[in-house]
């Protein structure tokens, strides 16, 4: 894998990993209908506003929450990339800025929408950090996910998939990754 950076100023490793998400499985969201819903947490994130792409290009209806941790906050409350996002597809994307840590918040999200499955991508991720901030790193990952689960569990309908980098799980591997049981994180992040 190449580590450099493209002429459009994109890291080679960003390239990699979107082609390898996008090489994945999703057969519980094919032939979606422009009224089933997904949730995308941390959606406005590179990987995040791509897989949005993807649902409305699959006519899907994604309802996007994020906290701006890792991503760009547009002119107004819109993040860019999903206003990029709008742009090339031609359609528009709800938004609500929320932290997955929010339970108060998460449950209202769910009251006011029927969600067909949830794509879960709100996570912190940089490997060192969460060497020297291993309770944020827990925090957010485990306790936002299990807030997460919680509403989820009593609501929807299909299936949730959670996102996962490759940077938690040693520092060696053969491609492609082919996840094994019995794997042990080597980070608080994972």
């Amino acid at each position: 894998m190449s580590t450099g950076t493209r002429q459009d100023g994109v890291s080679d490793s960003y390239v990699y990993k979107w082609q390898t998400f996008k090489s994945l499985r999703w057969d519980f969201l094919i032939h979606g209908a422009m009224e089933e819903k997904v949730l995308v947490t941390g959606g406005a994130g590179y990987i995040g506003s791509h897989t949005v792409l993807e649902l409305l290009e699959a006519g899907y209806s994604p309802v996007v929450i994020d906290n701006f941790h890792n991503s760009i906050r547009g002119e107004d409350s819109m993040p860019e990339s999903l206003r990029r996002v709008q742009e090339l597809t031609g359609r528009s994307v709800e938004f609500e800025e929320m932290d997955i840590l929010d339970q108060a918040a998460l449950q209202h999200l769910f009251k006011k929408h029927n969600f067909k499955a949830v794509i879960h991508f709100a996570g912190l991720k940089a490997v060192g950090e969460s060497v020297q901030k291993p309770l944020d790193y827990y925090r957010v990952n485990l306790t936002g996910t299990i807030q997460l689960l919680e509403p989820v569990s009593l609501s929807v309908t299909d299936a949730l998939r959670l996102s996962s980098t490759l940077l938690g799980w040693g520092n060696k591997w053969d491609l492609p990754v082919r996840h094994r049981p019995l794997t042990l994180p080597s980070t608080a992040r994972s």
